[in-house]
């Protein structure tokens, strides 16, 4: 469970984030099994990476006390399925099992019907 004094931010990502990034969660082979990228090497990849999120409409870093230990996608798809959306999240092994999750979704998803009025 989520302890009081952890303060959980969904924030736009910074490329200042770039060490937390490949550090604490993109670097990490426990992380990464689970997404659709390999485990990031070095701060250039990192950043590049974190640089195509930052234009992104709702792409934001998971921050605990100004730390970034993950991130969230909302993902709206096109055409017939405007009204729906891909949620994809990643998070610093350390943090799993925390409840840290689900406040985070809580507000992405509240934020994301917000941002996509065309979502359902």
């Amino acid at each position: 469970m989520v302890t009081n004094y952890l303060e959980i931010n969904n924030r736009p990502y910074r490329t200042s984030d770039v060490d937390d990034f490949l550090n604490i969660y993109g670097g990490d082979d426990r992380v990464t099994r689970f997404t659709i990228w390999n485990s990031f090497t070095s701060n250039k990849e990192a950043l590049f990476y974190i640089n195509t999120c930052i234009p992104h409409p709702y792409c934001k870093s998971i921050c605990i006390n100004e730390c970034s230990i993950g991130f969230m996608i909302i993902m709206p798809r096109d055409g017939d399925d405007k009204f729906r959306a891909e949620v994809g999240y990643v998070w610093a092994a350390e943090h799993w099992c925390q409840g840290i999750t689900t406040t985070a979704l809580k507000r992405a998803i509240s934020n994301g019907f917000r941002e996509f009025p065309d979502l359902i």
